[in-house]
């Protein structure tokens, strides 16, 4: 039985993505060159699978996934996100996968 290395909270864009229902942002050249700079030295530091999980915004891990294809990197994207929420007057965080 093979053990899988994953990562399931990362934000390798610092929430760059950051971004609302009026104005999502558009990711930049220089976006795509750091997201295939993090997704190989996950791949270097044997990570099998990471989930990219910005705040409120799912746009950067489908933007990480098509970059990792497109570079050929060996490491599998799961586009999330963490959800900022308010339960019982505390801000949490919900981390939510593969979304679709």
């Amino acid at each position: 039985m093979r053990v899988l290395s994953v990562d399931f909270h990362t934000h390798p864009l610092a929430d760059r993505y950051y971004c609302s229902f009026t104005s999502p942002r558009v990711p930049a050249a220089r976006d795509a060159e750091d997201i295939a700079e993090f997704l190989a030295a996950a791949a270097e530091r044997g990570i099998d699978a990471v989930a990219v999980t910005d705040h409120d915004c799912a746009g950067s891990g489908w933007f990480a996934r098509r970059v990792a294809e497109e570079a050929g990197l060996p490491v599998l994207v799961i586009p999330g996100v963490e959800v900022t929420t308010v339960v019982g007057g505390w801000r949490v965080h919900v981390l939510a996968y593969n979304l679709r």
